[in-house]
């Protein structure tokens, strides 16, 4: 990729968004007062104001082949949005095709001959702004495999043919449509984000804009049990399943580390448990933990599978939980007397507060208010009133499946 810019003054800073496609780009500018000059395929930086505006640039264009022109500045997104305008050989505004984006627009060229590109200052602003204009056409690059598929300029759309077969799962992170051999949309299989099952054996066509665009399949299956399970390197988008021996009745916590990886807990059948981080297992079987690589991150996961930390029978104070694991939930006991009311808190690190569930010693799930005594507290009590005399069960469970912190507990029995 080159960078062709006219300079006519020192370089200046450049917009965020165009320091970003800078760097994704591998090229550097000296931006200043641009234009007048034909491009090709490539990335053009410059400054323009209201007194030099427009800015113009040539292209040297063949009718009905496609253009794309993608164009920023340093307020694009803030008080105005930038204007790249392109006029055919005869002096006719060309209109756009389609919009690829927030700052990127199509076009097919109706002659052919020396086009004009207009940059228009958007605005009455005596300012100096900095721009990138990136210029493009669509490509076909050919057969590709898994991995990377390459870098696209920010407007453009690439195309590749990959050779499947039938029954093939493929994950296409990053890649916006998959064609089969009938010319028909192969769409998400449902079982794993952004997979596609491959209906028949022959050569499909992928279409993608981004630059992270890659294929992949699943790594094989890994035997899981509770307690921590590192899971290999994957790649964005890549999938791995944990295999889990579970029991009917059994309740499961979940957790995996970090922001880069996702885990789900799926029933034997591979049909979602559904949403919370603690799940009881509805019949025994081995189940499945879909561990999906969101984004790439050379950070590796771990994920965590556990049953309840169980503290006992516990009376008036504050419980810390230094061995609960994440994904982790914990349960107790508290001898209530019917009538008498007693609280419960949680002191955890900031963020989305653990559920509380009080059941009576028949089974029967109880009520709690909220404390008004605390309501602007950032750990605030929860009041519960017995009906029953006898044991109650207490249960904290995490709501976000990220949650890896020291929990306490706090128990205090009203007056």
């Amino acid at each position: 990729m080159t960078l062709r810019t006219a300079v006519r003054g020192r370089c200046s800073r450049a917009l965020m968004v165009g320091a970003v496609v800078a760097m994704a780009l591998g090229v550097t500018s000296c931006a200043a007062p641009s234009g007048g000059v034909t491009v090709t395929q490539g990335v053009y930086a410059g400054e323009y104001s209201i007194t030099n505006s427009p800015v113009t640039y040539f292209y040297d264009g063949v009718a009905g082949q496609d253009l794309n022109l993608y164009f920023v500045d340093n307020r694009s997104g803030e008080a105005s949005t930038p204007l790249a305008t392109l006029v055919a050989p005869g002096g006719t505004v060309v209109p756009a095709v389609a919009a690829r984006g927030s700052y990127a627009k199509r076009y097919l060229l109706p002659a052919t001959g020396r086009y004009t590109i207009r940059l228009q200052y958007p605005d009455l602003d005596t300012g100096v702004r900095s721009y990138y204009l990136i210029v493009s056409r669509d490509e076909d690059r050919g057969v590709v495999g898994l991995g990377p598929l390459g870098s696209a300029q920010p407007g453009q759309r690439i195309t590749v043919r990959y050779d499947g077969i039938a029954g093939e799962r493929l994950n296409r992170h990053g890649v916006d449509r998959v064609i089969g051999p009938d010319g028909q949309l192969v769409v998400d299989n449902g079982l794993r984000s952004a997979q596609v099952t491959l209906p028949s054996t022959g050569s499909y066509r992928l279409e993608f804009e981004r630059s992270d665009a890659l294929l992949s399949h699943d790594l094989p299956a890994i035997p899981a049990s509770l307690g921590a399970t590192v899971v290999p390197g994957l790649v964005a988008g890549q999938h791995v399943d944990l295999l889990y021996p579970g029991t009917a009745g059994e309740a499961i916590g979940l957790a995996a580390s970090g922001s880069s990886s996702t885990a789900e807990l799926r029933t034997p059948a591979d049909a979602p448990l559904g949403p919370g981080v603690r799940q009881v297992l509805p019949s025994s079987g081995t189940y499945i933990v879909a561990v999906t690589r969101r984004y790439a991150s050379t950070v590796g996961t771990t994920v965590w599978l556990s049953r309840d930390l169980d503290l006992g029978v516990l009376g008036e104070g504050s419980w810390p939980t230094p061995t609960r694991v994440p994904g982790q939930s914990i349960a107790l006991t508290w001898s209530g007397v019917a009538g008498q009311s007693f609280r419960i808190r949680t002191l955890d690190p900031p963020g989305v507060k653990p559920s509380i569930t009080v059941t009576s010693p028949d089974g029967t799930g109880m009520s709690g208010a909220p404390d008004p005594a605390s309501a602007s507290s950032s750990d605030p009590w929860t009041v519960f009133t017995p009906t029953q005399t006898g044991v109650h069960g207490v249960l904290v469970s995490p709501r976000m499946p990220g949650d890896n912190g020291l929990i306490t507990v706090e128990l205090d029995a009203l007056p």
